[in-house]
């Protein structure tokens, strides 16, 4: 597998997972009025923490209570998960680009359904097994 793309319950955005290797990966948004593409450094361990935070959120499907969480040791990337008893699942995505003279940063929200959180984990332990 060489990319994991998370498509959005609620619109044609998309979040996705890709070039996992040599400890980094890329994480990549696209939606209707922005693009943000970010190489993400993955110490020691990070890439089995993100996709263990899939595995959570599948495991507990039903809804969890307060906010799950994974940020990259930089800080440049951050997720942070969201759900309610209704079966929406809400993956908040923090980028920021400091490495260049053009620095920005991006957040947004992907809406995904409780349903599609098997398939994800399943592919992002699939994904992240090569970093």
């Amino acid at each position: 597998m060489s990319k994991v793309t998370i498509k959005s319950a609620k619109t044609g955005a998309k979040l996705e997972f890709s070039d996992v290797g040599n400890e980094y990966f890329t994480v990549a948004f696209l939606g209707a009025s922005i693009t943000a593409l970010h190489r993400v450094w993955a110490y020691t361990g990070d890439c089995e923490r993100l996709a263990n935070l899939f595995l959570e959120m599948a495991e507990n499907w039903k809804g969890w209570e307060g906010t799950k969480i994974w940020d990259a040791i930089e800080g440049d990337f951050s997720l942070s998960c969201t759900s309610d008893k209704l079966g929406h699942v809400t993956l908040r995505v923090k980028l920021v680009e400091r490495d260049t003279p053009e620095l920005w940063s991006a957040e947004f929200n992907v809406e995904v359904e409780a349903g599609q959180l098997e398939k994800i984990s399943n592919d992002m332990r699939l994904l992240f097994g090569k970093c």
